[in-house]
């Protein structure tokens, strides 16, 4: 394996497990704590989560759409949440001040730097990491429903376009 492409994966894996307690407890050793709130196991369809815009001005729900799991879309610090992308969405050329680590979850997905090929499609198996401020672009292009994505952004949220 090599170790400078496992990078990113065993973040997002760091990342992910790091919501979840028992499977921080399970993986690094910690102990849960006693006095949080017993919570039952929660198993969900990405389709049934509830999405809210990415861009508070879209009223027709006709972008992007997330469900956080955890962090404050609106303040900088580590952000973990599910992308809900139309079928046929392209974001246009863009960066991020944050390093970017996803997980394709269902659906059809590319994600690409300027001046690249597209590539393959990354589908429900697929991992892709974008470094921070590299110029890049994505789209779903799965035409029989909306792509979903697990994404983490360790410096929050924020986009410039180009």
């Amino acid at each position: 394996m090599n170790l400078p492409h496992a990078l990113p994966s065993l973040a997002l894996l760091i990342a992910t497990c790091s919501v979840f307690t028992a499977c921080a407890s399970t993986h690094t050793g910690a102990k849960a704590d006693p006095s949080a709130p017993k919570l039952p196991p929660v198993i969900t369809k990405v389709e049934a989560l509830e999405y809210v815009p990415l861009d508070p001005k879209d009223t027709e729900h006709k972008g992007p759409m997330i469900h956080v799991i955890s962090g404050d879309l609106g303040k900088k610090g580590p952000l973990l949440f599910i992308a809900k992308l139309p079928s046929g969405f392209s974001a246009g050329w863009h960066t991020h001040t944050s390093d970017s680590y996803i997980t394709g979850l269902k659906g059809s997905y590319h994600e690409w730097r300027r001046h690249e090929d597209e590539g393959k499609a990354v589908g429900h198996d697929g991992l892709i990491y974008m470094p921070a401020g590299v110029s890049h672009n994505n789209r779903c292009d799965d035409w029989d429903g909306p792509c979903f994505n697990l994404v983490y952004w360790p410096n929050g949220f924020d986009v410039t376009k180009e």
